[in-house]
């Protein structure tokens, strides 16, 4: 998703995506070296008894680990050191393996949390809310705001902020200046100079327009005693050059002929004060009505209207096409990619539950008020990458069970009921511990003093809190009601096992693994 980020036209997204695809990179190639070198490492330190913060030291004691003994410990030693009532398995070269204690989310989920929601009326009552919250999320999403107020990037104690409150309830809104500029014209002749000033009037005539400052080429005839007949430029070099007309120098691109020459502007502008738009939207279309006076009065291609006002209107108005665009491109991603490590059934439905995450967080958006501009598309951008980490595990552990539970001989219920059993009780605590844990990693910035960096809490919240819903709640069902089926054996609500073994007990997987 990251990647894909990368090729929008916003080049600060861009930047971020490329930064965040790199940092993921360099994080995969740790996980498979440094990470696992060091996990095994903290086994093999776990096996032989030695304490965590001081590696080197062997416990004659483990409190925190009663299943193991040391290895030059006396049979009966070891059999004492067994719970009773919990004898251990045979792994492959013979030796015992403990099976851990389940955690409490491992029991909730296996023994009543995947059994329900695997009921069929239960899953049927999944999909219908999760279809109308998808409905409504998009029912919705017209009413989306655009644009990135001034005062969201401000701290919220900011002297700027009183000002730019000022300014709205005593002085009625923000001013900005809008320029006209005028390229490839003839100064010498009198019916064009005409047609440009009566351009300039048309365009003082927009409802946000206040009023056209000073003209270079009014005070340049002031200057003259009156507008010459011919020559029209002759003398314009010179009155560029006076301190008195400095103010125009910046309105007047010469051609440079020579020192104190001005016979043939390259381009000149003319100055408009006007209210600032309330919305972006506002702002393009006063730059598009401006645009059609200049080509009403034959400048077409030769004049165009500029504000600094229209590069964040801009961006705002592209944010749409640029968003849909980037998150259709992900999503193909992610579905190629997925088609590579999952049977295409299962792809599908990861493809799908991500794209209703994407659709739910932009009904979100419209709920909570946060428009979609620059900090929003990154976020979104970002959350097709997360949401596809709660979806991915459930949908890989189905799979693999489907395809060893399908294996000649293997003696297994091969229904999809209880392969969807067996991966949420195998994944769902994980899933929900990486929920949280992601949660916590972000709260710190929830009390940031900008509203900004609180929106960009408030949307990975969310999308933490509808990746772990679609993952653990709509996905298995889909997975178990939408998927290739196998020939299951007659099952009721007694064959539901918990797919994570009771201590003591191993099932087929663990004793192959």
């Amino acid at each position: 998703a990251f990647a894909v980020g990368t090729s929008t036209d916003l080049p600060a997204v861009t930047s971020f995506c490329a930064y965040a695809t790199t940092s993921f990179f360099f994080a995969l190639i740790v996980d498979f070296t440094f990470f696992l070198s060091m996990l095994v490492l903290d086994e093999r330190r776990l096996q032989a008894g030695r304490v965590s913060y001081l590696p080197c030291v062997r416990a004659s004691a483990y409190p925190c680990c009663p299943a193991l003994v040391k290895d030059d410990a006396k049979p009966a030693d070891k059999a004492a050191s067994k719970p009773a009532g919990k004898p251990a398995d045979k792994g492959a070269n013979g030796s015992e393996i403990q099976v851990p204690e389940r955690t409490l989310i491992q029991r909730i989920v296996s023994d009543y949390y995947a059994p329900a929601l695997l009921r069929p009326p239960v899953s049927a009552a999944v999909i219908v809310a999760f279809a109308a919250i998808a409905a409504l999320s998009g029912a919705f999403v017209q009413d989306m705001e655009l644009g990135l107020p001034d005062s969201d990037v401000l701290p919220d104690d900011s002297y700027v902020q009183d000002a730019l409150r000022m300014e709205n309830e005593v002085f009625g809104g923000r001013i900005t200046d809008l320029e006209l500029v005028f390229t490839d014209v003839n100064y010498n002749s009198e019916s064009t100079r005409e047609d440009m000033h009566a351009a300039v009037k048309d365009v003082a005539k927009l409802d946000l327009s206040i009023y056209v400052t000073p003209r270079w080429t009014r005070a340049y005839e002031d200057w003259m005693g009156g507008a010459p007949k011919t020559g029209y430029t002759d003398d314009l070099g010179k009155f560029l050059d006076q301190k008195s007309n400095t103010a125009f120098q910046d309105a007047v691109a010469c051609d440079e002929v020579g020192p104190g020459e001005c016979t043939k502007p390259e381009a000149s502008r003319f100055s408009l004060v006007m209210r600032k738009a309330a919305k972006s939207v506002d702002a393009i279309a006063q730059r598009d009505e401006a645009d059609g006076y200049l080509a009403d009065r034959g400048f077409a291609g030769r004049a165009f209207a500029y504000s600094s006002e229209y590069i964040y209107a801009e961006t705002d108005v592209a944010i749409w096409s640029l968003t849909l665009s980037n998150m259709g491109y992900a999503l193909i991603a992610i579905l190629v990619l997925m088609l590579v490590f999952t049977p295409p059934d299962v792809a599908a439905w990861i493809t799908v539950c991500v794209a209703l995450i994407d659709l739910d967080l932009l009904g979100v958006m419209v709920m909570l008020g946060v428009p979609l501009q620059s900090v929003s598309f990154v976020n979104l951008v970002m959350a097709i990458g997360l949401s596809v980490d709660y979806c991915v595990h459930i949908s890989h552990t189905f799979a693999e069970v489907r395809e060893r539970r399908s294996a000649a001989g293997s003696g297994e219920d091969v229904s999809s009921v209880a392969c969807a059993h067996e991966a949420l009780s195998t994944m769902g605590a994980s899933v929900v511990k990486g929920g949280f844990t992601t949660f916590l990693g972000i709260v710190v910035i929830s009390g940031a003093s900008s509203v900004a960096f609180r929106t960009f809490f408030v949307m990975l919240s969310w999308t933490v809190a509808l990746g772990m819903l679609h993952g653990i709640v709509l996905l298995p069902v889909l997975l178990t009601y939408g998927t290739a089926r196998n020939t299951p054996r007659e099952h009721g609500d007694d064959d539901l096992e918990p797919a994570v073994p009771s201590p003591g007990k191993r099932t087929n997987s663990a004793q192959a693994a």
